[in-house]
């Protein structure tokens, strides 16, 4: 399999073998059908970031901005946005001074904890997430050609796909 990324072109070979099960009997089959997934989450996944990333520049975010935005659903400490975005503290903070400086989250004190911060979107903040999620929502093959009921389908199967 060929794909161009950037400038850079990549050959990837796969040799795999898929035990799948039907019914009560383990058949082995080729691996055509891990292949075919491979390639079509790849392209499902350049698209999403094509449209996202589109979606981010005109709103003036960096991919991790807005993934900061969209991770946060109410004060959140600063070190659990760290761990769920797998990123050090310290540029944690850098994240959310940008991102405060434009009046897209505030911090505030952790009642139960002072020496805590919370990170909160303000309403600036959810405005701009909206809008995003509205334009991607609006132009993106993925969410045009899949009903409602067909994207909670595919994310569960994503999701149980990667549980630990």
């Amino acid at each position: 399999m060929r794909y161009i990324r950037g400038c850079c072109t990549f050959d990837v070979a796969i040799r795999l073998q898929v035990t799948v099960t039907i019914g009560n009997h383990d058949t082995v089959q080729s691996g055509e059908v891990l292949r075919e997934l491979l390639v079509l989450l790849r392209r499902a996944g350049e698209q999403m970031r094509q449209f996202i990333g589109h979606a981010i520049e005109g709103a003036g975010l960096t991919p991790l901005q807005f993934m900061f935005l969209a991770s946060i659903e109410g004060p959140t400490p600063m070190g659990t946005l760290a761990e769920h975005l797998c990123l050090d503290a310290s540029y944690v903070t850098g994240v959310v001074d940008h991102l405060e400086d434009r009046g897209l989250v505030e911090r505030q004190a952790d009642p139960s904890d002072r020496r805590r911060t919370l990170v909160a979107v303000t309403e600036d903040g959810r405005r701009m997430r909206r809008r995003i999620h509205d334009e991607v929502s609006a132009r993106s093959p993925m969410t045009t050609r899949l009903d409602a009921g067909e994207m909670a389908e595919l994310t569960a199967l994503l999701r149980k796909a990667v549980a630990p």
